[in-house]
């Protein structure tokens, strides 16, 4: 775990964590890790930074909508981070096989697995929502994003820069984000038609989400 102080008063915090499950965490662990590099030498950003590139080496899939994840230890981990940081900006870092997009991308994931379909960004890089279970810990207007990562395209010489720097793109974004709108703003002009979709498709989840409260 790495963790940064900012040099004046603490603010806001922001949580970057990979390697949920599985074999994730071989192809998370090292984009986090040059987060943490970048953090380290380039000087100070908005709020106090924690980046977690593994929440387990490697262990058994399980699903971080369902709710057995948060009963097993790296889920409970989770849930002790998140509840003892209070995060007002969670991005969470996935990676998936080529044969897993057409699932994280059907119009009808929302109906199968309880989280809308993900949105292609860049570079075969999918952005949506985390998992409503975890989304209960954060307040309305804080700020999380899911990220998963195409492992196939990690693993190509020719593809493997575009898609870290994609990735790390849209995280340095975060560490200087000093509000929700400053990283929407900042996503909105780099990728405007991708965001609109993703917007549309989480805005459908997290106003029913709060309204039943």
């Amino acid at each position: 775990m790495f963790r940064f102080k900012p040099l004046h008063e603490k603010g806001l915090t922001k949580l970057f964590v990979g390697g949920m499950h599985g074999d994730e965490c071989e192809h998370t662990a090292p984009l986090l890790n040059m987060l943490a590099e970048k953090v380290r030498d380039e000087g100070e950003y908005c709020g106090e930074i924690v980046i977690i590139p593994c929440l387990i080496r490697r262990g058994a899939y399980v699903s971080v909508l369902r709710h057995e994840y948060y009963e097993r230890a790296e889920g409970r981990r989770l849930l002790s981070l998140v509840r003892e940081l209070k995060p007002s900006f969670y991005f969470e870092l996935h990676a998936y096989g080529i044969n897993a997009l057409s699932r994280l991308t059907a119009e009808d994931r929302l109906e199968r697995e309880g989280a809308p379909p993900l949105v292609e960004i860049c570079e075969c890089v999918l952005i949506g929502s985390v998992s409503p279970i975890l989304r209960r810990e954060f307040g309305k207007e804080d700020f999380c994003l899911t990220i998963e990562l195409p492992k196939w395209r990690l693993d190509a010489i020719n593809a493997c820069d575009r898609v870290v720097g994609c990735v790390l793109d849209i995280l340095t974004a975060g560490l200087h984000a000093c509000t929700r709108e400053d990283i929407l703003r900042f996503l909105r002009r780099r990728y405007p038609a991708q965001l609109s979709e993703a917007e549309r498709l989480f805005k459908t989840l997290h106003d029913a989400y709060y309204d039943a409260y």
